[in-house]
């Protein structure tokens, strides 16, 4: 009995040397017989001699396989042996390579470094250059400004001391004009009093009515004209006053914006200055970041090469060292870059509180242009009264002017019956408008309205002793027309110190502005 090589059939021999095959289905039941016997003893025997061929060729094969086999091994040794001269000399040739890369990347380590060394120093002292530019345009800038404030100190005290001096000569002037003035009264009061002795003789009574007039006269006079004078000194000292205030906050105007000019100029050029350094850190940043491209090739390049030598059995404590080295490069380059970024933070901080401090000085200035705006309104206010005191004055002035010379002519023209409806006539035309002035020069015309009453007694006074003798009347007539000339003589000399008092104003004005 024995199966086949593919176990799917047994051979079996019987006694009569027939062989029976048998077709094998399954490992457990039985096999299974064939319907016929396969093979005879005759053919058996010819496949036995088939087999024994077969054999013989198989040995034939298994000789010559082994030749070939033999000559295979002797080629492949061969081969191998050139493959390892080739390897040794392409490994020698790749171990100079990375040393000659490995130099070459150090030197371009120390360059990048002395580079970047040398780029961090001169920025280091751009900066502390700028920085103390900065800070002496600062403090020269102080210095002008206090000296400034120094000369407009100076300026102020001088101007005060020369005003002070103006205004005690201006007093002097008008003390001496007034005193003048007393003088000159006084001697025509001397005059008036011996021509008064002179008339007493003629009559006592009417010398005393002539004094009681003119002296009333001359109280009602005086007493506007120091009123207005003194209302118009006060309005011009108040106008005077505003006017100064204006030229202080002018000056301040101009000092806060010439200050702003120059905190702007000085910010442009700190900003301009931050631009160029900005662009020069840009550029670093540039060359970094080609730096660290360059640095990444050559990490790739060491990586093909590490690659390449762990083919030829590097080993890996080589590979760790050298991406230990790269590491620590691109450590040293970013605690390089990392200060220079935190330089650009301040400087944007710098812009920042400069930026502040222009938005103050832009409020202060904006104040400051809000007060003189109402010191302007107040001015023009104050000009405005002026103009209706002065107004009034001249109104008032002209009513008194022309009311007396309407009495002289109704006393030197008309009848003396027909003198007192005339002299009334010319009251109620002149005080007809009681809305015409405020209620202070009301008071006044009802103060004229009674010195017109008494004249007009004086007047019937006058022409019943005219009556009685006429050169006495022709006299009392000079006497009239004299004191009406005195009358316009002071007003002229108080117009001209008026106009003297304008000339001290501009001058000291024009001192000022110098």
């Amino acid at each position: 009995m024995g199966l086949t090589s593919d176990d799917a059939t047994l051979i079996t021999c019987a006694v009569d040397g027939s062989m029976c095959i048998w077709a094998v289905q399954d490992e457990k039941p039985a096999v299974k017989p064939l319907e016929h016997i396969l093979v005879s003893s005759k053919r058996l025997s010819r496949k036995i001699d088939v087999i024994e061929k077969l054999t013989d060729r198989l040995d034939e094969l298994k000789e010559l396989f082994d030749e070939e086999t033999d000559k295979l091994g002797k080629e492949y040794d061969e081969k191998l042996r050139d493959l390892n001269e080739q390897h040794a000399l392409a490994e020698k040739q790749l171990k100079d390579e990375h040393k000659k890369m490995v130099a070459m990347l150090e030197a371009n380590e120390t360059q990048l470094k002395n580079e970047i060394d040398t780029r961090t120093e001169e920025h280091d002292t751009d900066l502390n250059t700028l920085i103390e530019d900065y800070e002496n345009k600062i403090y020269r800038a102080d210095k002008a400004y206090d000296a400034l404030d120094k000369k407009m100190s100076d300026i102020k005290d001088e101007s005060k001391k020369k005003a002070d001096i103006n205004v005690l000569v201006h007093k002097q002037t008008i003390q001496e004009l007034d005193e003048q003035l007393i003088k000159d009264l006084k001697k025509r009061d001397d005059d008036f009093l011996k021509f008064k002795e002179d008339l007493i003789n003629e009559k006592n009574q009417i010398c005393v009515e002539i004094d009681e007039f003119d002296n009333q006269g001359y109280r009602e006079v005086l007493e506007l004209n120091t009123k207005y004078t003194a209302k118009l000194k006060k309005w011009t000292k108040k106008t005077q006053n505003a006017k100064d205030e204006m030229k202080v906050f002018e000056k301040n105007l101009n000092k806060a914006e010439k200050v702003r000019q120059d905190m702007k100029h000085l910010v442009d050029k700190y900003q301009e200055d931050i631009k160029q350094k900005i662009i020069s850190n840009k550029e670093l940043d540039e060359d970094i970041l080609e730096k660290e491209m360059e640095l990444q090739k050559c990490g790739n390049l060491i990586k093909e090469k590490d690659s390449l030598m762990s083919l030829e059995q590097l080993t890996l404590k080589d590979v760790e060292e050298q991406i230990s080295e790269s590491k620590f490069a691109r450590e040293d380059q970013e605690k390089i870059i990392e200060p220079l970024k935190d330089e650009q933070v301040n400087l944007d901080i710098v812009i920042s509180e400069m930026q502040k401090l222009l938005n103050e000085t832009d409020l202060e200035i904006e104040k400051i242009k809000m007060s003189y705006a109402s010191i302007e309104d107040k001015i023009k206010s104050s000009r405005k009264q002026v103009k209706q005191d002065k107004e009034t004055a001249l109104a008032q002035d002209e009513l008194i002017l022309s009311a007396r010379v309407e009495i002289y002519k109704i006393s030197s023209s008309t009848a003396p019956e027909k003198q007192k409806i005339a002299l009334k006539n010319l009251l109620h035309s002149k005080l007809a408008n009681e809305n015409y002035l405020a209620d202070d020069v009301n008071s006044e015309l009802l103060r004229q309205r009674q010195f017109y009453e008494r004249c007009l007694t004086h007047l019937t006074r006058r022409v019943s002793a005219s009556q009685m003798k006429k050169p006495a009347l022709y006299k009392l007539i000079e006497e009239n027309e004299r004191l009406v000339k005195d009358l316009s003589k002071l007003k002229e000399e108080a117009e001209t110190n008026r106009v003297q008092y304008n000339e001290l104003v501009n001058s000291l004005r024009q001192s000022k502005k110098k």
